[in-house]
């Protein structure tokens, strides 16, 4: 039954099978990005505030969180640009935006993702695209996941679709990352 649902869920988001891994929500898709790319000692950076398990995850894995604060006051050009510096400034392992966030609805465009992804392979950093919302504001990183090989996309079924019982999330990368 999961090969149906693997190849159903493929052919909805226009990837291949071997592209997605399907998890315990978005929360188990993170926890297995971190399990796998995560070290003692990694700086990983997220935005703050956001999903809270981002420095969770952190804390189990001993790596440092880098948190970018961001506040209302923030333009989403100024926080684009606060982001980019500090990635710049920082050597992440990863770093996971979460797009748009919560619980201020700050985003980034495609346009910026592939600066910033391009910015992070520089840097030989994952960059996890956490697109728990996205169906509130449609901008995907979902095409860009063979272009840069460092992408990672998580999504979950919980927000728009109403099931959050089920807890079912997928990640959806390059088959290189997805067979780590």
């Amino acid at each position: 039954e999961m090969e149906k649902f693997y190849k159903l869920l493929a052919k909805w988001l226009k990837v291949k099978t071997n592209e997605i891994l399907v998890t315990s929500g978005a929360d188990g898709g993170l926890l297995r990005i971190f399990n796998v790319f995560a070290d003692k000692g990694d700086d990983i950076i997220y935005l703050n505030p956001s999903y809270a398990m981002y420095p969770l995850y952190c804390q189990m894995f001993k790596a440092k969180p880098k948190p970018l604060n961001i506040n209302l006051n923030f333009t989403n050009k100024i926080y684009f640009e606060k982001l980019l510096k500090h990635i710049k400034k920082n050597k992440p392992k990863i770093v996971a935006i979460a797009n748009p966030n919560q619980p201020i609805e700050t985003y980034i465009t495609v346009e910026q993702i592939k600066r910033i992804a391009s910015l992070t392979i520089r840097k030989n950093c994952y960059l996890i695209i956490d697109e728990a919302y996205f169906h509130f504001n449609s901008i995907s990183a979902l095409k860009l996941i063979n272009k840069y090989k460092n992408i990672i996309v998580v999504r979950t079924f919980s927000k728009a679709f109403g099931l959050a019982g089920l807890r079912v999330g997928y990640c959806v990368a390059n088959k290189k990352i997805i067979n780590l």
